[in-house]
């Protein structure tokens, strides 16, 4: 499955669309952790890097984490909507822009849970 999982055009049953789902879910989530956890590290020496305790270097890293959270938020909830285009243009459908958008607002209030729902489903739907 993981190699059908970057093939577009293939039209899935149910479980193949449940197990796309997970792999793409993994793959999101993996690729915000591997760049997140840099960021945070690096964020938490350059905030503060006279910080004596842990609480000092927290509270620091803390504020930086609220500032760039809703970056993190609105690029997967582009990245999502970029996916459902590559859906709709390689199983040659018309394109809808209600469900990018609704792909979009998915991604931006559930993240990558609710976000990946559209393009699975689209995946088993005729051209």
């Amino acid at each position: 499955m993981i190699k059908k999982a970057f093939d577009f055009s293939v039209k899935r049953s149910a479980k193949e669309a449940v197990k796309f789902y997970f792999v793409w879910l993994i793959i999101s989530i993996s690729f915000v952790l591997v760049a997140l956890v840099p960021v945070a590290v690096i964020a938490g020496y350059i905030i503060n890097p006279n910080a004596t305790t842990f609480a000092e270097g927290y509270t620091d890293t803390y504020g930086f984490g609220q500032k760039i959270t809703p970056i993190i938020i609105l690029l997967s909830s582009i990245a999502m909507s970029i996916l459902t285009v590559v859906v709709f243009r390689k199983r040659t459908m018309q394109l809808r822009f209600s469900l990018i958008v609704v792909t979009f607002v998915l991604t931006f209030f559930t993240s990558f849970f609710g976000g990946l729902l559209i393009p699975a489903y689209l995946t088993t739907r005729g051209n």
